[in-house]
């Protein structure tokens, strides 16, 4: 993997304030082709010679020797403007802002840190396939040396100490979908900065449609459900929640696959227990497009002997003609088969929704 741009240094005969066409790198650097890699890419550069010098942003061409197209200029010996270069040879070469990390994109399901990958950025994603990073071994990591590692994919990254060595006195640490952990080498072994309790994963809005769906990412032991200015197109309606375990290739929605229980508070109270509804997020009975509906819920997705369950809360205010009105529901539901769910639909019980849902994975 590349390293950060150290002693990338070229030369250029180059006059002008056009690309450079940089020269052969010399015993005294690396090329920036060995530096950045053979792609295009933009870099901070610096033009210097005897009397003058160009600092700013460029565009280097990926080649060997290569061109350096110049963008912004920060800094100059022309008032901080680009500079006319004259005849002779200048260096080129790459600057470095304290603290900079080079970005390191992977979407290997096994990659294999270096020393020199020490210091940088690891962003690993991949559309569903679990991976792994392993660590160096740690007696050759000066202690101080830190790296950072991002989990942008849609399943589990586990970062593995070297043999018997350890993260946070464990051997590994597991990483879900959208956190960040920043490693750092200590006398005794790697330790990691504090994981995030709560993980954004998705907000999904619809406006008029029959079902709203979301995939479950793995490594929650459960899920936050927030339901923001919801609405039915159809009057007797209630919200429901249905679960599945293949990711959504199929939802169970049999006569006998949920139980809730309800506690309604608005102008009278009820206390309900049903079954043979698929059905979890119960709401109003006669909610309407005026009905407006907030809702928070905890979905807890279960394993193999643990069946489903959802607690939760809605309020909803009733604009409609017949008067303003509101309740407060209370809700606590499951599904009756065991399984760990993988993915979830929110939909009405009868014609279509419109509202945003938004989901978190909790640790």
């Amino acid at each position: 993997m590349p390293i950060l741009p150290w002693r990338a240094k070229q030369s250029t005969d180059t006059v002008g304030t056009g690309t450079l066409t940089l020269n052969s790198a010399s015993g005294a650097g690396r090329s920036f082709n060995a530096a950045y890699g053979a792609s295009s890419i933009a870099v901070k550069y610096v033009i210097s010679w005897a009397n003058g010098f160009e600092m700013g942003f460029g565009q280097f061409n990926g080649g060997l020797p290569g061109t350096l197209t110049r963008g912004a200029v920060l800094a100059s010996s022309n008032s901080d403007a680009l500079v006319s270069l004259p005849p002779g040879t200048k260096d080129v070469f790459a600057w470095i802002d304290a603290g900079e990390r080079r970005v390191i994109e992977s979407t290997a399901t096994t990659v294999n840190l270096t020393l020199a990958d020490l210091g940088n950025f690891l962003n690993w994603w991949t559309a569903a396939s679990a991976g792994t990073v392993n660590l160096p071994a740690i007696a050759t990591v000066p202690i101080g040396s830190d790296i950072e590692i991002r989990n942008g994919g849609n399943a589990l990254l586990t970062i593995d100490a070297n043999a018997s060595e350890t993260i946070n006195g464990g051997a590994t640490l597991t990483l879900a979908p959208g956190e960040v952990a920043t490693l750092r080498r200590v006398t005794s072994g790697w330790v990691s900065s504090a994981l995030p309790a709560e993980v954004f994963v998705r907000s999904q809005g619809g406006v008029l449609v029959g079902a709203i769906d979301f995939t479950l990412p793995a490594g929650f032991r459960a899920f936050r459900i927030t339901i923001t200015e919801m609405a039915v197109s159809t009057t007797n309606c209630q919200i429901g929640l249905r679960t599945s375990t293949n990711g959504g290739a199929s939802f169970a929605a049999g006569a006998s696959d949920y139980n809730f229980r309800q506690l309604w508070n608005s102008t009278s109270s009820l206390v309900g227990t049903s079954t043979g509804n698929s059905s979890m997020l119960p709401m109003s009975s006669s909610m309407d497009g005026s009905t407006l509906l907030t809702g928070d819920y905890t979905f807890f997705v279960g394993d193999s002997p643990v069946a489903p369950s959802l607690v939760g809360k809605a309020t909803y205010v009733d604009y409609g003609g017949g008067g303003s009105y509101g309740g407060i529901g209370l809700f606590g539901g499951r599904r009756n088969a065991a399984g760990a769910v993988n993915a979830i639909r929110i939909l009405p019980t009868v014609g279509t929704l419109s509202g945003n849902v938004t989901i978190a994975g909790i640790r």
